[in-house]
C-alpha cells in the first residue's frame, strides 16, 4: 500500500525513494484524480494540484528552460513536488484512506 508519509517526508533522503515514487506513481495519479472528483473536498484544496499543472504548462518560468537546460526544469519540479506534497498534508488523512482503499481494492 502508498504511504504518502514515506513519499513525502522533509530529511535525508534515501536511494530508494525515488523508486518507490516510481514505482507507485501510477496510484498516485489515480488518487489524485480520485481526490479531485470527490465533492468534500474543499475548492480552494483542489486548486493546488490544478495550479502545479498548470505552472509546469507555462511558457513562463522562474529559471527559463532554454536558458539554463539542465536547471530550467528543476523549478517546475520544485513548485510541483510541494504543491502535491501541501496537498496530501491539507487533505483529510480519513478520505485519503477511502480512496486509497477504494484504488487498492480495483488493482486487485
Amino acid at each position: 500500500m502508498l504511504s504518502l508519509k514515506h513519499l513525502f517526508r522533509w530529511g535525508t533522503r534515501r536511494p530508494g525513494d525515488f523508486l518507490y515514487l516510481v514505482t507507485h506513481l501510477r496510484t498516485l495519479v489515480r488518487l489524485t484524480a480520485s481526490l479531485l472528483s470527490d465533492a468534500r473536498l474543499p475548492v480552494s484544496l483542489r486548486l493546488l494540484p490544478i495550479a502545479a499543472l498548470g505552472y509546469l504548462v507555462l511558457p513562463t518560468d522562474v529559471l527559463a528552460d532554454w536558458f539554463f537546460p539542465l536547471f530550467g526544469f528543476s523549478d517546475d519540479f520544485l513548485v510541483m513536488y510541494f504543491c502535491f506534497k501541501l496537498f496530501y498534508k491539507r487533505c483529510p488523512p480519513q478520505l485519503v484512506q477511502e480512496h486509497l482503499r477504494k484504488i487498492e481494492s480495483t488493482n486487485r
